[in-house]
């Protein structure tokens, strides 16, 4: 079965990518959503669509209410329920994913995007406990884009995309102004709780690109988890060893080649997307990103 799916269309159009294994992931619950919505409208139950719209994926600040949804501390970052909602998390998701994943690698991306969404969720329930917010449920993948993005802009800063494929701006100018709209918006009254989220999520990103920068990886112990949890068992090991060791130069002239081939393909993403790759320059981002 599991072959099957990758030999599909979308299997084939995901190739290794966990980005856009999350954004499938983020489609297929939207979509169920969107059914069952449809299903208790069409059939004459339009107010049950408002008190279960979120069929209990959402989260929320009141740990008397996340008591019958323990699950929701991690379905919450995966759950849309408004299209426009929905809509612009994936695209600034595909995005970001992209890029994140170019930079640190597939394995890091799941583990920011998760991490990142869950400290957004702690400092909004932190937050809730003392000062008098509204009470609403936390839903979206807002606070771990914003890892993501955040994270890749502490990484290239002055890297330039084409925002809207017109006007080249620096990442780092695109992340602040992102994170001072954020900022602003809690002087108003419309979703406060997201906002914090959302910022919580930046200052994750920022502290996890930070650290690595500085040869210190916060998420190693998440990392190391997932690959003992997903190595298979009973498999013999099979050691690899190099014919010659190399020399600290041959070292060194290796990895500026590799960066600058790097750069190429990031600019070439940052034009045309990730689709306008060609196999081999998909093929060596992937296993430079494995590298990582």
């Amino acid at each position: 079965m599991r072959k099957l799916f990758f030999d599909s269309a979308i299997g084939k159009w995901m190739g290794d990518s966990m980005f856009k294994r999350f954004l499938l992931i983020n489609a297929l619950i939207f979509f169920v959503i969107q059914s069952v919505i449809v299903y208790l409208n069409l059939s004459g139950r339009k107010e049950q669509t408002r008190v279960n719209a979120d069929l209990y994926l959402a989260a929320s600040p009141d740990w008397t209410v996340m008591a019958s949804r323990p699950w929701s501390i991690v379905t919450h970052m995966f759950t849309h329920v408004s299209f426009s909602h929905f809509l612009w998390n994936m695209v600034w998701l595909y995005f970001a994913g992209q890029m994140f994943e170019a930079f640190f690698g597939k394995r890091k991306f799941a583990a920011v995007y998760i991490v990142g969404g869950l400290f957004g969720y702690l400092v909004l329930t932190a937050v809730t406990a003392v000062l008098p917010l509204p009470s609403g449920l936390a839903l979206g993948a807002s606070a771990a884009i914003m890892a993501i993005f955040v994270a890749s802009a502490v990484h290239s800063p002055d890297r330039q995309i084409m925002f809207f494929g017109v006007f080249p701006v620096k990442l780092k100018i695109l992340a602040v102004i992102y994170v001072l709209v954020d900022y602003m918006a809690l002087r108003g009254e419309v979703n406060l709780g997201g906002h914090i989220a959302h910022l919580a999520g930046a200052a994750f990103g920022f502290l996890y690109a930070w650290q690595l920068g500085k040869g210190v990886n916060i998420l190693k112990w998440y990392e190391k988890a997932v690959v003992a949890f997903s190595r298979p068992r009973n498999r013999m090991k099979t050691v690899h060893r190099s014919a010659r060791e190399m020399t600290d130069e041959e070292y060194n002239m290796r990895k500026v080649r590799n960066d600058k081939q790097v750069d190429a393909i990031l600019d070439k993403i940052a034009r045309g997307g990730y689709d306008s790759l060609t196999l081999d320059e998909k093929d060596f981002l992937f296993r430079h990103s494995k590298r990582n």
